[in-house]
């Protein structure tokens, strides 16, 4: 995704909300779009969509696999007091 494409952070945003747990990305997916999607929206200044998106990254059930990813998500949210 380049800087000047918009679309793509608001076209990942439609695919999480409509993506059921058991469709092709899964939990995975899920919070793989999540967690990034906050970073993105905390680089760009949206803090609180940036906290709505790693809170939910954090409480994924995801964080079963032990995922080093899923750790960095719940320092991210306690390190920002989220």
């Amino acid at each position: 995704m380049s800087a000047r494409d918009t679309s793509a952070p608001r076209n990942c945003a439609f695919a999480r909300a409509n993506c059921p747990a058991g469709a092709e990305g899964g939990v995975a997916g899920q919070f793989y779009a999540d967690l990034y999607l906050g970073l993105y929206n905390e680089a760009k200044g949206d803090v609180a969509l940036a906290r709505e998106y790693v809170r939910a990254a954090a409480a994924s059930p995801y964080g079963e696999s032990r995922d080093y990813m899923h750790a960095l998500a719940v320092v991210h949210k306690a390190q920002r007091g989220w």
